[in-house]
């Protein structure tokens, strides 16, 4: 665990390509950024989270992405599940693009048919445009549609840094 700024922390980072699952914090509510996939010798990062919270007394109030890659997403289904209280938010490109939609179908843990039919939803909210806004204790979160590395690719921006995935 790495704390890089007042309320923004690297709880570990995953995998072989190491990608950070970050926790952003303020006035008893956070924001956790990526859900990795992660080697089967290493804690889960939605265990990890769950255990930070719950130490820190935080609300898990948002949960976000970077992009739809495999590195940045695969335990999404599994987030979904630990934490049902909490609002997980995306840009419409993100249910719109193949690649992630053909990831998830992959996942042992995505309801599929659920899904497919209407009854499970990824996400919470699903933004259009180039920006969205939110709060964490009062203090502004933003995410900022701007495709690059990938067409589902978000900057979230917090207490002035900005995670930008392989941005």
């Amino acid at each position: 665990m790495k704390q890089v700024g007042p309320g923004i922390t690297i709880l570990k980072r995953y995998g072989r390509y190491k990608n950070a699952c970050w926790i952003l914090e303020a006035g008893g509510e956070a924001a956790v950024v990526e859900m990795p996939m992660f080697s089967r010798d290493e804690r889960p990062p939605y265990q990890r989270v769950e255990s930070y919270a719950r130490r820190r007394k935080l609300r898990l109030k948002y949960a976000l992405l970077s992009h739809g890659h495999v590195d940045h997403c695969y335990t999404l289904p599994t987030f979904r599940r630990w934490f049902p209280q909490t609002h997980f938010v995306a840009h419409r490109s993100m249910v719109e693009d193949s690649h992630f939609v053909r990831l998830m179908a992959r996942n042992p843990e995505m309801p599929w048919q659920d899904w497919m039919e209407g009854r499970y939803r990824l996400f919470d909210e699903l933004f259009d445009g180039l920006l969205w806004s939110g709060t964490l204790g009062g203090e502004p979160l933003h995410m900022i549609y701007a495709p690059k590395h990938s067409y589902t690719d978000h900057l979230i921006l917090f207490r002035g840094a900005m995670i930008t995935g392989d941005w």
